[in-house]
């Protein structure tokens, strides 16, 4: 105890003794039984007793502080030093989750700081990742009714999801969902080369530095190069900024199915999603993303009782697996 609480709880001592000893001398009493009286005296000799208590002269003084809360719980201050009025036991704590894949965030959209990083700050190859970013260029680029006709150059690109074939026309509504649902690498460089693809692809690169994506580059609009690589810190801000602004981006991404009508001949035909968490309940949207070299890339937002949460994994052998897991440690040690 400080020198500076002695001295507040002499005092308070003090001031009780003599309201003890001025209630027996009051008008209607006379005066004091001796009883009383030397009780008076002897507790008083009390008081100057702790008064005169001291302490090393290096003690601190303290002035006491004010109670506090925290999180919710009631707590004390003591000097310079929060004791919970709950046991420390009874405390919740966060363990970290086991994380296998090279990179992950886990984040609540709108809150700047994470609740669980791995190697966010490491650059990755993107894969289909990369479809967000062609998806927002195309939004802006293209009206959504504008007749886009698929060429033998975006055909020979590597895969065939979306069943294209040369000749066919599409609107570009279409061939973003197609992009988006079924990770079409035809439609992606269809609506590219429509617009001319390098002002298509400087349009990307001109919008990761508008979005502060400062470790972020694109080569190619589908994702199949390695040179197309971000940090997770990075999709976090693509992620943020299309949930925000282009919501209807995701809304297509949370599809478990789309349909495209080819225009020419009326023909419609039913895309199914790559993503396992399309459909169900919370999912508010997303990306898949694989090649090779980058392993399985996933970004997901989920809605846990109205708070919306983002997760991202980089280079796993089981992507949605671990985004479950993920979601779980959300789900267990925040939404409670």
């Amino acid at each position: 105890m400080t020198r500076f609480n002695l001295q507040s709880v002499s005092f308070a001592l003090l001031v009780l003794a003599l309201v003890s000893i001025g209630r027996g001398s009051g008008s209607d009493s006379g005066r004091v039984p001796q009883t009383q009286e030397a009780d008076a005296l002897s507790f008083t000799a009390q008081v100057k007793a702790v008064a005169e208590i001291s302490l090393p002269e290096d003690a601190e003084l303290e002035s006491p502080a004010p109670p506090a809360v925290s999180h919710g719980e009631a707590t004390i201050a003591v000097g310079r030093t929060l004791t919970s009025l709950h046991p420390e036991s009874a405390r919740p704590k966060v363990i970290s989750p086991t994380v296998i894949a090279a990179a992950a965030f886990v984040g609540e959209i709108g809150n700047p700081y994470p609740l669980f990083e791995k190697n966010t700050e490491s650059r990755w190859a993107l894969a289909s990742l990369t479809k967000l970013m062609t998806a927002l260029v195309a939004k802006k680029v293209f009206s959504s009714g504008e007749t886009i006709i698929i060429t033998p150059d975006a055909i020979a690109e590597e895969g065939n999801a979306g069943g294209f074939r040369e000749g066919e026309m599409y609107t570009a509504k279409e061939l973003i969902e197609a992009m988006l649902v079924t990770s079409s690498n035809d439609a992606a460089f269809a609506l590219a080369e429509h617009y001319g693809f390098p002002k298509f692809l400087e349009e990307m690169r001109r919008q990761t530095v508008a979005l502060g994506m400062q470790q972020t580059s694109f080569f190619d609009v589908a994702g199949l190069s390695v040179l197309n690589q971000g940090t997770a810190w990075d999709l976090e801000r693509l992620a943020t900024f299309l949930l925000e602004t282009h919501p209807e981006i995701l809304e297509i991404t949370a599809k478990p199915t789309t349909a495209i009508t080819e225009l020419g001949t009326q023909m419609t035909r039913k895309l199914q999603s790559t993503n396992r968490f399309a459909g169900t309940p919370g999912f508010i949207g997303g990306k898949t993303g694989y090649t090779g070299e980058a392993g399985g890339n996933l970004i997901s937002v989920f809605d846990e009782k109205g708070r919306r949460f983002l997760i991202i994994v980089f280079g796993s052998d089981d992507r949605f697996s671990e985004t479950e897991t993920l979601r779980s440690w959300i789900r267990n040690n925040f939404t409670l």
